[in-house]
């Protein structure tokens, strides 16, 4: 029994160096203490272009991204509202 198992040993080495962990996937937030500002962007019409009810909002979509203005930093935050038609039940 030791004889197989010393066998099966020698077969199948044990890894040298056990795997490193990944890093996570994506990018990290942008550090707190830096000044935001917003930047808004609207639709041009608050009314549907296909049914011509008035749109209403279903959520924010917040995007940042790192800006420099020379000897300054501070995040823009681009806010992209989504719109939706509510029907109106008759």
């Amino acid at each position: 029994m030791q004889q197989q198992l010393e066998h099966v040993a020698e077969q199948n080495p044990a890894p040298k160096h056990p795997k490193a962990k990944r890093p996570r996937a994506g990018r990290q937030a942008l550090p707190a203490h830096l000044t935001r500002i917003d930047v808004r962007h609207e639709p041009a019409s608050c009314t549907c272009g296909d049914c011509g009810r008035a749109l209403t909002l279903i959520r924010d979509e917040v995007v940042e991204k790192l800006d420099v203005i020379p000897a300054q930093f501070h995040v823009m935050r681009h806010i992209y509202l989504k719109w939706r038609a509510v029907l109106v039940k008759r």
